[in-house]
């Protein structure tokens, strides 16, 4: 699938296991990988895109015979039993490990199976880095001993694992431009209410029409999901066609190389992220960001960054005058940024290679 925050996380992974593992062959779970200059990715086992059912879960299975050691690399993987059940029959078919989580959460498990198809995974893993406070709660309730550690999203890590720095993505306030909006529609790919889908397009809609004589340069839409169904490019076109006339639009489709959105984001006076990796590539780069919370993950990485509760807006409940009130305020240069360092965040990041 086509996504940003994807790509960064195997970007930072094959960075990782090839500078503290230093395998003599990488593969991914993968049909292709993202275009990055200077970052030496996993080889994607797949090759090219499924045209049987199941074809790829084979594909997946025989390759896992030939490795040693499997490692899952980042996001909120591990909270389905259909899913895990894949993983844990991965880990059965591959080498005696040892084997790997990295920037990993647990849960929000959908039933008491997960929960157990949960711990009969970790009990095969030699380390697992929990990017998150409620996944080392979750890790402690356990009735197993697990190998973990606190760590953190993987993401910080991104420009030093493609051998550049952040200051190449980070602009100052003055030379900054745009207002940034990476939405997404959770409902329909969690076979949640759709309305709440339509509602946020509306509400979005009045506060930029609302603030519109305070915009003097333009909004940029950035697309973090280039599925054709559960994309972004959907949401973010219908907001477009009404907020067209009122301001001046920009909009970013899925880029293969999570470099460039980096940079873009960047470049912004502020963004309205709903997008988990959106928000964290706004810390990244130290950009004013107000962050939509639709999962627990979202408030956990706030938590973590010491971002303040006013920046927080759930994803079901807006108030568009408080918004726009806020948003004004914001772009006026006034924003409280998280308490965590983006160097502090480097050094938790790294603790998901301590394994080593």
């Amino acid at each position: 699938m086509e996504n940003t925050g994807d790509d960064c996380l195997l970007a930072v992974a094959s960075w990782g296991t090839r500078t503290f593992m230093k395998p003599r062959k990488l593969l991914a779970s993968a049909a292709k990988v993202p275009s990055i200059v200077n970052c030496q990715l996993a080889t994607p086992i797949f090759g090219y895109e499924q045209f049987l059912p199941g074809q790829h879960r084979l594909m997946e299975f025989i390759a896992a015979l030939g490795v040693k050691t499997i490692i899952f690399g980042g996001g909120s993987i591990f909270h389905t039993a259909r899913d895990m059940k894949r993983k844990i029959d991965l880990l059965k078919l591959s080498g005696r490990g040892p084997h790997y989580a990295v920037g990993v959460s647990l849960g929000p498990f959908r039933d008491k199976a997960s929960e157990s198809c949960c711990e009969e995974l970790l009990k095969r893993l030699s380390f697992v880095g929990l990017r998150d406070q409620e996944s080392v709660d979750i890790a402690q309730s356990m009735s197993i001993n697990i190998n973990y550690k606190k760590t953190f999203d993987l993401a910080p890590l991104l420009p030093w694992s493609c051998n550049t720095v952040i200051e190449q993505f980070t602009q100052r306030r003055s030379e900054r431009k745009g207002i940034g909006i990476a939405l997404c529609d959770y409902e329909r790919f969690t076979g949640g209410d759709r309305a709440n889908e339509m509602a946020r397009r509306k509400n979005t809609i009045n506060i930029i029409k609302k603030m519109s004589d305070s915009i003097t340069d333009e909004v940029v839409f950035i697309d973090f999901n280039g599925h054709q169904y559960f994309g972004d490019a959907s949401i973010h076109r219908d907001i477009e066609q009404e907020i067209s006339r009122d301001v001046k639009v920009r909009h970013i489709p899925y880029l293969a190389d999570p470099l460039q959105t980096l940079k873009e984001i960047g470049n912004l006076r502020f963004l309205f992220a709903m997008r988990l990796h959106a928000a964290i590539f706004g810390f990244i780069t130290n950009t004013p960001t107000v962050m939509i919370t639709y999962h627990p993950k979202c408030r956990g990485w706030a938590s973590q960054i010491g971002l303040a509760e006013r920046y927080m807006v759930d994803s079901t409940a807006w108030d568009v005058d408080s918004l726009k009130g806020l948003f004004l305020e914001i772009l006026d240069g006034h924003y409280n940024f998280p308490r965590l360092s983006y160097a502090e965040a480097e050094k938790l990041s790294m603790l998901n290679f301590s394994f080593t």
